[in-house]
């Protein structure tokens, strides 16, 4: 089930089946989660009667099921919530259990049922052509719904509305140089539009301008890390010397960058060991807990770089981290001799 198809069976109230809630997108899981919310909970004095959230690694299915086959009272509809479930560390009878659930929901279409889970506890495999076993399974009985990240293009347009909305005018490179400052995260540059939409009105002024978002807004270290942890990956030199005279631009602490950078190779050690060990990639990612995409892009690495390479990384980087706590060191630089070994 797409955004647009949940939105659309929101607006109808047909929650035939349950909504599993899934991706990497935490914000519009939230969001929606409280369309449904806005729809079903519509009179506040019989909402403790008609909202259940649960929350839990494993669903209690007892609980479920108690409040799954109650009625609703004084209402059409009611809601049901369960956060934090693991998928991923389910058992085969707790499967089992979520998909006979998920089947005698069926029967009741008076209550929605939502399981809201993190991207790390559910491997839905690699979408739409290599979907996994249980991602097959569940969608038999459940409408599952994967909240990616959205596109630089997606997340312009609706950091623009965002703005509107607010009656504030921001051009596309705003929007750009926001996304730039801030990152992807949608929970982030939220709170960001909130605060500059509150400072430019606060000037008397109806836009919002680049040296807004400089002023304001807080630089994301995550985002920065992200770019140069993708340029490692591609061996883009370049990319890497930009990412960090970026981040020093930004003040970024010499320190943070360091610590992507060693985590990044730890984990390729580590996705390499296990790869030396015949696991598959879907293993791979359940260990890691990571998503299968991000798995393969580690893969690819480490079947290019010797072992000795990897843990001589390692090394290097403890050094960097001796060098960088120095106070007769530039920490920048020593980042960029790093990067000249590294990629």
């Amino acid at each position: 089930m797409t955004a647009t198809e949940l939105k659309n069976a929101i607006k109808a109230t047909s929650f035939d089946r349950c909504f599993v809630f899934c991706g990497e997108e935490d914000y519009l899981k939230q969001f929606y989660l409280k369309e449904l919310r806005r729809a079903i909970l519509t009179d506040e004095a019989f909402e403790v009667f008609n909202h259940f959230s649960f929350e839990g690694e494993k669903p209690d299915f007892g609980k479920l099921y108690d409040a799954l086959t109650s009625p609703p009272m004084m209402s059409d509809f009611k809601l049901i919530e369960w956060h934090l479930a693991d998928f991923n560390s389910m058992k085969e009878s707790d499967i089992t259990g979520l998909l006979d659930f998920c089947e005698a929901k069926k029967d009741y279409p008076f209550s929605c049922v939502v399981f809201s889970v993190g991207a790390e506890h559910f491997n839905t495999g690699i979408l739409p052509k290599r979907p996994s076993e249980l991602y097959k399974q569940l969608s038999e009985v459940a409408e599952i719904v994967v909240f990616d990240h959205s596109t630089d293009a997606q997340l312009s347009s609706w950091i623009s509305r965002h703005f509107e909305h607010e009656g504030i005018s921001a051009d596309g490179t705003v929007c750009r140089a926001l996304l730039d400052r801030c990152g992807k995260d949608m929970n982030i540059l939220s709170l960001e539009i909130d605060k500059l939409c509150a400072y430019v009105k606060s000037k008397g002024r109806s836009y919002v301008s680049e040296d807004d978002v400089a002023y304001i807004t807080c630089p994301s270290p995550e985002n920065d890390a992200f770019g140069l942890s993708n340029a490692i990956l591609n061996k883009n030199k370049k990319a890497a010397y930009d990412s960090i005279f970026d981040m020093k631009r930004k003040k970024t602490d010499p320190a943070v960058i360091l610590g992507s950078i060693f985590k990044l190779y730890e984990d390729i050690l580590t996705v390499s060991e296990f790869m030396r060990a015949g696991l598959s990639q879907t293993d791979i990612s359940k260990k890691m807990k990571f998503h299968e995409y991000k798995t393969g892009l580690y893969m690819k690495y480490a079947s290019k770089t010797p072992v000795q390479s990897l843990e001589r990384m390692l090394s290097v980087c403890r050094d960097a981290d001796i060098l960088i706590k120095s106070t007769y060191t530039n920490p920048y630089s020593v980042l960029e001799r790093l990067i000249a070994e590294s990629v």
